[in-house]
């Protein structure tokens, strides 16, 4: 009897065992889908990845090509200005130097103008006193 129960025992223990072994079995098979699916998720993500990485590459070479056009007209703006600015600037000092010399030949002029009648007389003092009696009907010493 006892080799009776212990055949049972034994049997028992072979049977839960097996028991185990199918259920790590099924967690391994279970494991192995789960890796797989994990897998193909992990390479749907490496694949959306790349594509959103080869779309922004596209977009940031079409933004610098725009922003580069963009800075090369704005460059040959500023070239255009500078120029103008220089011509402008060199257009007020030609200006500004004829302003002078003009200014300066209406002084001359008045100065001339306000000399001429007494330039062929001598200055003297007597010859003064008649300038200013002639003028204001006064005489002024000097």
């Amino acid at each position: 009897m006892e080799l009776l129960t212990l055949s049972r025992q034994i049997a028992e223990k072979i049977s839960q065992l097996k028991e185990k072994i199918n259920s790590l079995n099924t967690d391994i098979e279970n494991s192995d889908m789960l890796r797989k699916e994990n897998e193909i998720a992990f390479n749907e993500l490496i694949n959306d990845f790349d594509e959103i990485k080869t779309e922004f590459l596209a977009l940031n070479k079409t933004k610098l090509k725009e922003i580069y056009v963009e800075n090369l007209s704005l460059s040959q703006k500023y070239l255009k200005l500078s120029e103008e600015a220089k011509r402008f600037n060199s257009r007020f000092n030609k200006d500004e130097k004829e302003t002078q010399v003009i200014m300066i030949f209406k002084r001359e002029r008045l100065m001339k103008h306000s000399f001429k009648r007494y330039r062929d007389t001598p200055m003297n003092l007597e010859n003064l006193r008649k300038i200013n009696e002639s003028k204001d009907k006064k005489i002024v010493d000097c």
